[in-house]
């Protein structure tokens, strides 16, 4: 299982016995494992979201649709014009990006991107979940 895998099987196991969750928009919920630290993205994660952001490799395997740009970025004013409009974005209620914290390091190795709604013809009640990390996490060796 890889360890991003285990990360939110570990947050839906912690939160199974919640019935009615607030408005994370009035306030954003944190989640926690043994392992990391979800919370929302604030400036001060740019440095360490750099590193994931301006790795290539990783960007290939990041999901970009209906996004307004790559991810790809290069340097650190870069950085944080992404999160600047991304909690613009969890302002305005269109989504949460939370940054995920490896408790080891004390560093943001990626983010996680939340959000549900309606669409036209019919559809509702939809959920979309982003998951970009650090490479050396995409991956983990089989647990036995």
């Amino acid at each position: 299982m890889t360890a991003c895998c285990q990360l939110l099987t570990d947050i839906l196991e912690s939160r199974k016995d919640v019935v009615h969750l607030s408005n994370p928009y009035q306030k954003c919920p944190v989640y926690e494992t043994s392992s990391f630290l979800l919370r929302l993205v604030q400036l001060d994660d740019a440095k360490d979201l750099l590193a994931c952001y301006s790795d290539r490799r990783a960007v290939a395997n990041m999901n970009a649709d209906c996004c307004t740009s790559d991810f790809y970025y290069e340097t650190l004013t870069q950085m944080q014009e992404c999160i600047r409009f991304w909690l613009r974005e969890y302002q305005q209620q269109a989504y949460i990006r939370f940054a995920i914290i490896d408790k080891t390091v004390k560093k943001a190795v990626g983010t996680a991107e939340i959000f549900g709604g309606t669409l036209g013809g019919g559809l509702s009640g939809f959920g979309v979940l982003r998951i970009d990390l650090a490479l050396p996490y995409e991956t983990a060796p089989p647990t036995q």
